[in-house]
């Protein structure tokens, strides 16, 4: 189990930054190299941002890890100087505690403040083994249900969420829906798009920078969880909105359609492999009367 801080921090000469304030004794540089790349440097420089939290699974000097982060970023005591800290965890699957990843994020052991008067233990605390995670009452329960299939399907999905429902809301809702030996399969990213790192669930609050980005890049399956779901939908490589001459692509979102489509092999495949079949038995005939 492993532990590194980020941190807006006085360097001790009048100089603040965005630095290491603590890692765990023996953590690899290669290790802390990641770490920092998952700090969320892009960041805007001032003011308040909804926090970023992300379970990404990683492998780091040769073993599988899970990667839990929370970064937040609230106003400091001046326009230039954020009150920000990255805090991130890092588990190998032995060391998953009962608690999902989204429980284990809201349970209050991730640090969201930081002082330069204090000297953390050189090893992590110990972790919960339970958590109360949040309601999330203002959304469809119908999403929540649909969006546990594409979970339970390893089937990558970016969500843009209405206000007042939090992104990590809507991530709690799924963890909740999934038996306990399948949540820590459960990968997810909020507030960025930033650094996705293959994970399978990418949230975005509606009309943030991150969600415009998301719709701009029209990659994927994109669900705009602020229209009900029997009026949504969400088309493979287009993002949000179809072009009108694709209305045949369009996937509706039942559960039928959230599930893997059955192979289909073209006639054309088909015919080309009986082909070469052909060729292969007319090809071993005429060798095999060669030595008759």
């Amino acid at each position: 189990m492993l532990e590194l801080i980020h941190a807006w921090s006085n360097n001790g000469q009048g100089e603040a930054g965005f630095t290491i304030v603590h890692r765990t004794t023996g953590m690899s540089k290669q290790t802390a190299r990641t770490l920092e790349m998952l700090s969320g440097m892009d960041l805007p420089a001032t003011g308040s941002v909804p926090p970023i939290r992300a379970h990404r699974i990683i492998m780091l000097d040769g073993i599988i890890c899970s990667v839990l982060s929370s970064i937040t970023q609230t106003a400091g005591p001046s326009p230039d100087r954020p009150c920000r800290v990255a805090h991130h965890l890092v588990l190998t699957p032995a060391e998953r505690p009962k608690v999902g990843p989204v429980g284990l994020l809201m349970s209050g052991w991730f640090r969201e403040a930081w002082d330069d008067t204090e000297s953390p233990e050189p090893t992590p605390a110990p972790l919960p083994d339970h958590s109360e995670l949040p309601s999330c009452p203002t959304l469809d329960p119908e999403w929540i249900r649909l969006l546990n299939q594409r979970a339970t399907a390893h089937a990558a999905t970016s969500i843009l969420v209405p206000l007042p429902t939090c992104c990590i809301n809507v991530v709690a809702a799924i963890e909740q829906t999934l038996p306990p030996s399948h949540q820590w399969e459960l990968t997810f990213l909020t507030n960025t798009d930033r650094m996705r790192d293959g994970v399978l669930l990418l949230a975005a609050q509606v009309d943030s920078p991150p969600a415009t980005r998301i719709a701009a890049a029209k990659e994927g399956v994109v669900l705009p969880l602020q229209k009900p779901p029997a009026h949504s939908w969400a088309r493979e490589g287009t993002g949000i909105e179809p072009p009108q001459n694709l209305v045949q692509d369009r996937v509706e979102l039942v559960p039928n359609t959230l599930r893997l489509d059955p192979v289909r092999i073209p006639g054309l495949v088909i015919m080309l492999m009986l082909l070469a079949a052909a060729a292969v038995a007319i090809t071993i005939a005429v060798i095999g009367g060669w030595f008759t």
